[in-house]
């Protein structure tokens, strides 16, 4: 998808040279198929995402990628910034399912942990699932951030300004 949300086509050698930074040695478009399946099963594998973000101290969505026909006791403890500790726990087949794929054959499904946030600020969620091998636990920093930063409106305080210079966005 483009940077405005529409669908878009890349060029076969775009998609290769992608897929070579990504450590794939594609060196002709007939191989980039094998490729693509591999970032997709590993997609998959992928239980939770290293990182979630969450808006104006509301939910945080973190995807939980498992297989979809099992189901397993899980527990969610969130670690705020400010020390406080919040645990959560339920069943996976409790969480709604957003999408599925069959990477290998096996069916996966993405369920959605849905989690109140009320602090802003870098938090520390330790996922874990009791599954039939035993306990599995993951890490997720959680990112709750403002949509809007608001400046400090005590007694002293200065107003201050700044200058926003994406230098990635200048030409030569």
């Amino acid at each position: 998808h483009s940077w405005r949300g529409e669908p878009c086509r890349a060029r076969p050698e775009v998609v290769m040279a992608v897929l070579r930074e990504l450590g794939h040695p594609v060196e002709r478009v007939d191989q980039a198929g094998g490729a693509l399946a591999a970032l997709e099963r590993a997609a998959w594998q992928t239980v939770v995402p290293p990182v979630a973000v969450g808006w104006d101290c509301g939910l945080v969505m973190v995807p939980v990628r498992v297989v979809a026909d099992r189901d397993a006791a899980w527990r969610a403890e969130l670690t705020l910034e400010s020390g406080r500790v919040v645990v959560f726990a339920g069943r996976l087949f409790e969480l709604g399912a957003q999408a599925h794929a069959r990477p290998d054959g096996v069916d996966h499904a993405e369920r959605q942990l849905c989690l109140p946030v009320d602090e802003v600020g870098y938090h520390r969620l330790r996922l874990t699932l009791d599954v039939p091998e035993g306990e599995r636990s993951w890490d997720v920093t959680i990112i709750a951030a403002p949509t809007r930063a608001e400046p400090d409106r005590g007694a002293a305080a200065v107003r201050r300004w700044g200058v926003f210079a994406p230098l990635y966005g200048l030409r030569p």
